[in-house]
């Protein structure tokens, strides 16, 4: 009996299947793809924000806060970068939003600042820590400590007279005239300066911002704000501020202790009539 031949069906469709070579049976990523790399954080690059300010109001009041956040390496401004000459102004362009302080995501443990005899516990607020404080922890031209409980990716910290605290600064004239906006203040110091922003509360990319002798007195003339800033309502701000560098990891850390004044101000598309001298 003659045996039977048992024959695979490619033998008899020759055509019928593929053969086993070719990209059919290859393996399209026989490497995976390596995870792309965290850009480099820069050479500015902190780790974390530590703010005590003392914020006034013209036709209202003072108020004392304290800010900390504690991030993973990177670099921001919280005011403009953008270079001007002193008792100068610039106009910026980019979004005041970019000033924020980053979200708070390393574990540090708690913070605490010691004002005075009392040491003052921060606490948790959403993406960074904070904590609302009586105007009475103010007091200017100190150097206050901060404490850290220490956690997974700190160990507890001490850092002695690491946040100065300028001098209060309030508005004592603020008016409008033909020649531009004539503002006085208090606390004036010649051998520093004061900061001054004029910005918009309904499109933070329109602002512009200026650095005087601390004096204590200045005109803001029309010309650096009408036809650079539409016309509208805008928010004038005036700071001093100290700011020092502490060890935090990797990367410093930077605490500011600023004194703040604000008012309001309406900016005309055209300029102010001499004649009336409104």
């Amino acid at each position: 009996m003659r045996p039977l031949l048992l024959l695979s069906p490619c033998l008899l469709l020759l055509t019928a299947c593929p053969a086993a070579t070719g990209t059919f049976f290859e393996d399209p990523d026989p490497e995976p793809t390596a995870p792309p790399q965290d850009p480099d954080p820069g050479e500015d690059a902190r780790m974390g924000w530590v703010q005590l300010e003392r914020s006034w109001t013209l036709g209202g009041g003072a108020s004392v806060r304290a800010t900390a956040s504690f991030h993973t390496p990177q670099e921001y401004a919280r005011w403009p970068a953008e270079s001007a000459e002193l008792d100068g102004c610039a106009a910026g362009e980019n979004d005041a939003g970019e000033w924020s302080l980053p979200d708070s995501d390393l574990d540090v443990g708690t913070p605490f600042l010691h004002l005075g005899d009392e040491e003052l516990e921060l606490t948790r607020n959403g993406a960074t820590w904070a904590r609302q404080l009586s105007t009475s922890y103010w007091e200017e031209h100190q150097e206050f400590t901060m404490r850290l409980t220490g956690g997974p990716d700190l160990p507890a910290q001490f850092y002695e007279a690491v946040i100065g605290t300028p001098a209060t600064l309030t508005l004592e004239d603020f008016t409008e005239s033909a020649a531009g906006l004539t503002v006085t203040w208090t606390g004036a110091n010649d051998d520093g300066e004061l900061r001054v922003l004029v910005s918009s509360d309904t499109d933070p990319s329109l602002w512009v911002y200026c650095r005087w002798h601390d004096d204590g007195e200045q005109t803001l003339p029309w010309t650096e704000l009408v036809g650079v800033l539409p016309e509208g309502d805008y928010t004038f701000e005036a700071r001093r501020q100290t700011s020092t560098n502490f060890e935090l990891g990797d990367y410093p850390g930077t605490t500011a202790g600023i004194s703040s004044a604000t008012a309001e101000l309406f900016v005309r598309a055209d300029a102010r009539d001499s004649s009336d001298g409104n």
